[in-house]
């Protein structure tokens, strides 16, 4: 079955407009918040002139390092909050957010399984086919595979990327039989997911990047570094919040075509 990108992006918004104030609510707790703490908790590197690139390297792993803390707690918050949408947007007994909320904590550790078991097998990849030849002395070799890798590592992202709908639709929570069912819904719609998946994310970096910038300048005019550290932070989290429950929403219409859900079934959930 070939998916309709009109139809999908039209019944995202339905999804959307049924359940508005407990996505609300679910985005600001799950996405606006974690996001908004971020630019107090996080502060990015500085590069100093002169710097060598060995130098360079190391700031950053220190870098990542630090935050990864942080990136590991955010994930996991990341993910509850997505599966509870996910609820929302699938199950017909019109569940409450407290209910929502119980249901998709339960489903969290399967769902970040799914993308660290295929997270591990894209960096195997890594090692063998970039590392090892590059420590070998063949640097023509890495030069080749790892444009070849990150195909691989997009391809396998739009595999999975309906994972979240199986596991809280089909109660699926076998991280193995979740990709699996994930690749046979999107197969002989992998080019057409990736132009979708591209023509939302593209627009929304642009959004987000401006509405930080933006609203960081008028902050930076109020109220100096710290206003334009506040207001343009809250800016972007207010984004962000958004495309996680329209990326969700997104994900859910994906499902209901591929997996053969009509959408008067699926349309009793607003009655």
């Amino acid at each position: 079955m070939k998916i309709s990108m009109e139809k999908a992006w039209e019944r995202a918004l339905a999804l959307l407009r049924g359940n508005t104030e407990l996505l609300a609510v679910l985005a600001g707790l799950f996405f606006f918040l974690p996001g908004f703490a971020g630019v107090f908790f996080v502060k990015q590197p500085q590069v100093a002139q002169g710097m060598s690139a060995e130098q360079t390297l190391a700031l950053l792993e220190a870098y990542a390092l630090s935050i990864l803390p942080y990136m590991l707690v955010v994930t996991a918050i990341g993910a509850a909050g997505r599966l509870a949408m996910m609820v929302l947007f699938t199950d017909r007994s019109r569940p409450t957010v407290g209910e929502a909320l119980k249901r998709s904590i339960a489903l969290v550790v399967p769902y970040l399984l799914v993308w660290l078991i295929v997270g591990m097998v894209i960096g195997i990849l890594a090692v063998l086919l970039v590392d090892a030849p590059a420590r070998a002395g063949a640097p023509v070799v890495p030069a080749i595979t790892f444009p070849l890798l990150v195909a691989l590592a997009f391809y396998a992202a739009i595999k999975i990327s309906l994972a979240a709908a199986v596991i809280v639709a089909e109660r699926n929570p076998n991280p193995i039989g979740v990709i699996r069912r994930s690749w046979r819904l999107t197969k002989g719609n992998s080019l057409r997911l990736l132009a979708f998946y591209a023509l939302l994310f593209v627009p929304y970096m642009v959004i987000a990047l401006l509405a930080q910038g933006m609203f960081g300048a008028i902050g930076a005019i109020v109220g100096g570094a710290e206003g334009q550290l506040f207001v343009g932070g809250a800016a972007g989290a207010l984004v962000s919040a958004a495309w996680g429950a329209l990326s969700t929403a997104i994900i859910a219409a994906l499902y209901e075509q591929l997996s053969g859900r009509s959408d008067i079934d699926t349309a009793r959930t607003f009655e």
